[in-house]
């Protein structure tokens, strides 16, 4: 039979040997969880930015999202997204076939380099006017990066949501 002094060096050994497990573990619950709201909340925004895209008239559509941070569209968003707790975006693209051609608008603030978002030109709708929004988020703004430590980083992580309506008027 073992001796209690053993028993109780084996049970350390196995606390030891399964701490750093349980706790990579339990900070990538947090991390991802976290990393999942971010998602959500940005995609939110891009629905919202479509929205106010779909519902804008026709002589507006081309000063919506003009370059230099101003635009209607970019206020809109940044002010959604700062109401639910995240930073301002660091670019949103506005794609629209609204007057017959198709049109690309790209107000990013930041320099190219912070934000490497591109507008991803996969999908169209034919035989209607659409208008699609791209929302992209600065993941290391937002979100601790716990498990850098252990070599899983999330800095310069962009998330990119891009949502496509039916033009409305």
């Amino acid at each position: 039979m073992s001796s209690p002094r053993v028993c109780r060096g084996v049970v350390t050994l196995e606390v030891i040997l399964t701490f750093p497990i349980i706790f990579i573990l339990f900070l990538s619950v947090i991390e991802f969880g976290m990393l999942y709201t971010l998602s959500q909340q940005v995609a939110f925004a891009s629905r919202y930015g479509a929205k106010i895209a779909s519902e804008e008239v026709v002589a507006g559509i081309p000063s919506l999202n003009t370059s230099g941070g101003g635009s209607r569209l970019r206020l809109a968003i940044d002010q959604h997204l700062s109401e639910a707790g995240v930073s301002e975006s660091c670019s949103v693209t506005l794609q629209h076939n609204v007057g017959g051609l198709a049109e690309t608008q790209i107000d990013s603030p930041a320099t190219p380099a912070d934000c490497e978002c591109v507008a991803h030109v996969d999908y169209y709708p034919f035989g209607q006017p659409y208008v699609r929004v791209t929302v992209c988020v600065d993941v290391s703004e937002n979100i601790p990066d716990l498990l850098g430590s252990f070599g899983f980083s999330i800095d310069d992580t962009i998330i990119e949501v891009s949502t496509t309506f039916a033009y409305e008027n």
